[in-house]
């Protein structure tokens, strides 16, 4: 199958929401990286020490972990383009009332973790269920790899708008604006997927989910098992996990480490993310092109640990702002690695449903990332920033190359058909 010609075959209602969802993910995609460098800054201000930084991480992880139950029920039940549709409206919501906070001057540190843990959860909503609707508007993994490519293509270019621009914003007009700009683009992006949704919901050809005999064959408890227990399921699993525990404590380091308690160093934690994302845009279009997504495919894992290799060396040189940029830019033009083996592990979940695998991820992301953040928060107090930094990406990115190698040795890269879901291939 000819990638490039694969997200063709959908139909057109399904494109128009591909479509939107994809300008709806770059527009609240940047507005959250202007968020995250504002209250990382504002948090740095209150309090006056970098261990602060890894609690909003803390605040962040405990929605997804609460929430896994109620999330699961209702993307197996609800229309998953309107969940996510709530999830963005509830977004706009939560960022406008920090906004408001923040503009009277009566911000506290409690208010930036609440702002952070409503968000989390919204955010907790949105991926299963846009997980869920991918898995269902798509019939085979060439079309499934091809739509995530597309999605990864805007959520990259997002970091280069939000952190770039956000960086230097916040450096020069402080953290109240870029909040301010981040409720907008929540807004903008709300509007467009409510007004896509209304048009197209009667349209959108969705593959149907029997859930009452996806709650009889793979209950709760059997999803929970075939997850962490069974074979390269597990093991792709146990990667996936590494990986979004490595991306979340370093990105908690990542203003302080570069930028220290100076707002006015903000830029160079902007520009560095902002080549981040604009590389990483390039690594996820070769997804999209047949030659090099198949070539990126197979070597994965080793690509994913050269990435991780040159992380360390931002992580040493990070205080130099020319190797610092160069090194992350790097970094983002490997990550297209990652992509590959998360559309992989998608792909073998089918069976259990898309949604529900990923609503299982977020819940085991959430408490080891609220750990990992109140141990890290604990570990700055005596240690260097620095240290910490390379200690985590080698201990937890190297260990995600490692389960991600070995899931492959259980199920290589191209293997069998496509599972049967709903009744299509």
């Amino acid at each position: 199958m000819n990638r490039s010609s694969a997200l063709r075959r959908l139909p057109p209602a399904s494109m128009t929401e591909l479509w939107a969802v994809t300008a709806a993910t770059l527009q609240s995609q940047a507005g959250s990286g202007f968020l995250i460098v504002a209250v990382t800054v504002e948090a740095l201000r209150i309090s006056g020490t970098v261990s602060v930084a890894p609690l909003i991480v803390a605040a962040s992880g405990l929605a997804p972990m609460l929430l896994v139950r109620p999330i699961r029920r209702m993307v197996r039940r609800a229309n998953p383009r309107l969940l996510m549709v709530v999830a963005d409206g509830g977004g706009f919501v939560t960022i406008t009332a920090l906004s408001g906070v923040t503009r009277m001057n009566a911000t506290a540190q409690w208010h930036l973790y609440a702002a952070m843990f409503v968000l989390s959860g919204f955010a907790a909503l949105y991926l299963p269920a846009s997980r869920e609707w991918g898995a269902r508007v798509t019939r085979d993994r060439d079309e499934l790899v091809a739509l995530n490519g597309v999605l990864a293509i805007a959520t990259q270019l997002a970091i280069v708008i939000g952190w770039s621009c956000g960086g230097v914003l916040v450096a020069v007009a402080g953290p109240l604006v870029a909040i301010e700009i981040c409720a907008a683009s929540y807004a903008v992006s709300f509007t467009l997927q409510a007004i896509v949704f209304s048009i197209t919901s009667r349209r959108s050809k969705l593959v149907p989910i029997d859930v009452a005999a996806i709650t009889r064959t793979v209950p709760l408890s059997g999803a929970w098992h075939r997850m962490l227990r069974e074979g390269s399921g597990a093991l792709y699993t146990y990667s996936l996990l590494s990986q979004a525990l490595v991306q979340r404590l370093t990105f908690s380091m990542f203003v302080p480490l570069v930028a220290g308690l100076n707002q006015s160093s903000s830029w160079v934690a902007g520009v560095a993310n902002g080549a981040f994302g604009a590389f990483a845009v390039v690594g996820a279009s070769l997804l999209t092109m047949p030659r090099t997504s198949d070539r990126i495919r197979l070597f994965a894992p080793t690509i994913l640990a050269i990435g991780f290799g040159v992380q360390i060396v931002f992580g040493l040189s990070a205080s130099i702002p020319a190797i610092a940029i160069t090194s992350f830019a790097i970094v983002g033009l490997l990550s297209a690695s990652a992509s590959a083996i998360q559309s992989e592990a998608q792909d073998r979940w089918r069976l259990i449903g898309a949604g529900d695998a990923f609503s299982i991820l977020g819940a085991l992301q959430a408490p080891m990332q609220a750990g990992g953040a109140l141990v890290l928060s604990a570990i700055l107090v005596h240690a260097n920033i620095a240290a910490v930094y390379v200690t985590c990406v080698a201990v937890f990115g190297f260990g995600s190359v490692l389960f991600a190698a070995l899931a492959r040795r259980h199920t290589p890269v191209y293997d069998a058909a496509p599972v049967q879901v709903g009744g299509q291939a």
